[in-house]
């Protein structure tokens, strides 16, 4: 019976370092939040695209230096996106993940309601209590 090669314990010693060290590079951290910005922020723990499954439909407005998404029926909610997302204070625009999203834009984004700032949130402008917020998960 031929006899099979045996692989060195050192090969196998690089084969499983390059792959911890590959494994490390998929995942980034998230950059902090951006606290001049006026679109409300969090640091998300999850893939983008992961989360609630509520849907939030509107038109983007800057409401008093807070970046709002107006409804259908009129009621102005917080939409905390993740950091991620970067204010362009030339073109007045946040974007992140591909997106763009700037005054007068339609949106539809998917996450999740609640009605004062989640303990996750790491930036609210002062201009945007008293509103129901709305965390964004996904597009």
């Amino acid at each position: 019976m031929p006899s099979t090669p045996s692989i060195p314990r050192s090969a196998w010693f690089t084969v499983i370092v390059a792959a911890i060290a590959l494994g490390g590079c998929s995942e980034s951290t998230p950059p902090d939040a951006d606290t001049e910005s006026p679109a409300a922020s969090y640091v998300r723990t999850s893939d983008w695209g992961e989360g609630d499954a509520a849907l939030l439909e509107g038109t983007v407005a800057l409401e008093n230096g807070c970046f709002t998404v107006v409804d259908d029926a009129g009621q102005v909610i917080v939409p905390i996106f993740p950091t991620d997302f970067r204010w362009n204070v030339e073109s007045r625009s946040l974007s992140g993940f591909g997106h763009t999203f700037s005054e007068g834009d339609s949106v539809s984004l998917g996450g999740g309601f609640t009605g004062s700032p989640p303990s996750v949130a790491e930036h609210v402008p002062s201009s945007c209590d008293g509103s129901e917020f709305f965390i964004v998960a996904s597009d």
